[in-house]
């Protein structure tokens, strides 16, 4: 099982530091890449290329999704970033997630499929410096760790598929009322 370990409570992102950023990571999470204030995401819609991330917080915030903030000691030039995401047309696509361009940026030669995988090489390779939550009080454990949740590849296509249907269910809606 995979800990991420001492876990504060967010007080704030620094704009300078880059995070990967797991939404809702009591279930199955989503990943959201974070330089510079910039975020790089892989969704079943597409690729989110160097977008501003404070409005998209903001609707996470609103949405009263829990979050987990890992700063990271990362070097890599944000074209890189770009461009490794860039590879990717969107989650389930080719057997891609969310997790995939997220591993090619941060450790390409790792031999982990998902993230509660990649995190124990993560502090292996003395990449997280610090981990933050918002909405996960209740489940950091009185030593400060979190918990990741493990999941197989079924369970991240099937859940991947749902939203799929979801979206599109709410596109025919939307297209059948206007």
């Amino acid at each position: 099982m995979a800990k991420l370990l001492n876990v504060n409570q967010f007080t704030g992102y620094q704009k300078e530091t880059t995070y990967l950023v797991l939404i809702n990571p009591e279930r199955i999470p989503h990943l959201v890449f974070l330089q510079n204030g910039r975020f790089y995401s892989l969704t079943y819609l597409g690729t989110d290329l160097n977008r501003d991330f404070l409005p998209y917080f903001k609707r996470l915030q609103k949405g009263k999704n829990k979050m987990i903030f890992i700063a990271l000691r990362h070097e890599a030039s944000e074209q890189l970033t770009s461009d490794i995401f860039k590879r990717y047309k969107s989650a389930g696509d080719n057997q891609f997630t969310c997790f995939s361009p997220v591993k090619d940026i941060l450790l390409p030669n790792s031999r982990a499929e998902m993230i509660f995988e990649l995190i124990p090489d993560l502090y292996e390779n003395q990449k997280i410096v610090s981990v933050s939550q918002i909405g996960l009080d209740e489940s950091v454990d009185k030593q400060g760790d979190f918990e990741l949740s493990e999941y197989n590849k079924e369970d991240i296509f099937s859940y991947i598929q749902a939203l799929k249907t979801k979206h599109a269910k709410r596109k025919k809606s939307h297209a059948q009322s206007s």
